[in-house]
């Protein structure tokens, strides 16, 4: 049975996120820009701890998340009424709880519905922006700002002539234990201990645990009849699609290259025209490895705190 927005508890009443929510959250979201971090899938599966929480307040949607890096609870919110006061409320609920003092993950068109924020701290955070791709780029690598790509898709294709793509099923148990091998592979390759990618394996297997409430596209790269990379897409609404996990098997270098090509092949024929890739998170490298990929626009997104 589903409900509606007005049934959601009125903050800082909250109820624990479920699956029944969305529907709910996709409406809501829908009317703003197509932040990563508001689209259900991502919420989801990264709720590894299952104490995401939602409410209400001022007709705004608020969400209580807990940082991707550090862990810490805040709060978050989407909305265009009253902000300042919303905000206002947030920040003093967050004391009250030994929390963050901090709203963060605030897309840039929410802050825009406000002309004064004259009693708070808005700043720019960079390290959550989404970078937006456009897939015709990603499948045709036209001119030479794709050099890089093009070169390293060729030299591909030379050492591995038996390559080929799989579009895999989510509801067949292979599908899992093919996307496990390879994380397990570059988990290895990368030296890192399981404490340190935990949250994000745990992110991967809710997702596809939960397959049957999204609608994903996920692409396997094979050579030899094994699988060397694969790709987890979203496709939640007409126009854009949301990476939200991509993986390859280090050893083979120009995995990565071609997989992204093969993603913007298959995103191009579904008739989408642009991938969220999420933020970088402010890591240095994977802020190389999605500008190289010449994003067409970002999502900016900000923390809003007291002065």
């Amino acid at each position: 049975m589903s409900y509606h927005f007005h049934d959601l508890p009125v903050f800082p009443i909250q109820k624990k996120v479920t699956l029944e929510d969305k529907e709910l959250i996709t409406i809501f979201a829908s009317h703003f820009l197509p932040s990563a971090d508001f689209k259900f899938a991502s919420l989801w599966s990264y709720n590894t701890e299952n104490d995401a929480a939602i409410s209400r307040y001022n007709d705004n949607l608020i969400l209580k998340f807990r940082d991707y890096i550090t862990n810490e609870s805040h709060y978050s919110f989407l909305g265009k009424n009253l902000l300042n006061d919303t905000a206002e409320i947030l920040l003093q609920q967050a004391r009250k709880e030994g929390i963050l003092e901090e709203l963060r993950l605030i897309p840039e068109d929410v802050i825009s519905y406000e002309s004064n924020w004259s009693n708070f701290r808005v700043l720019e955070d960079e390290g959550n922006h989404d970078y937006i791709l456009s897939v015709e780029e990603m499948a045709v690598l036209p001119g030479s700002k794709f050099h890089t790509q093009k070169n390293h898709i060729n030299k591909f294709h030379a050492l591995y002539p038996n390559h080929f793509i799989k579009i895999l099923d989510p509801q067949e148990t292979s599908t899992k234990e093919q996307i496990e091998d390879v994380f397990f592979r570059w988990e290895k390759a990368r030296g890192k201990m399981r404490a340190d990618t935990e949250h994000e394996l745990t992110a991967i297997q809710r997702l596809l645990d939960a397959h049957t409430f999204f609608k994903l596209l996920i692409i396997g790269l094979f050579i030899d009849e094994k699988i060397q990379g694969f790709s987890i897409n979203d496709l939640y609404n007409d126009n854009y699609a949301q990476n939200h996990f991509a993986k390859s098997d280090p050893e083979i270098k120009q995995a990565y290259y071609k997989l992204n090509q093969v993603t913007g092949h298959e995103l191009k024929k579904l008739g989408y025209s642009y991938l969220n890739i999420e933020c970088d998170l402010g890591i240095e490298g994977l802020r190389f490895a999605k500008k190289q990929w010449n994003p067409v626009s970002y999502i900016k997104k900000y923390t809003i705190s007291k002065k």
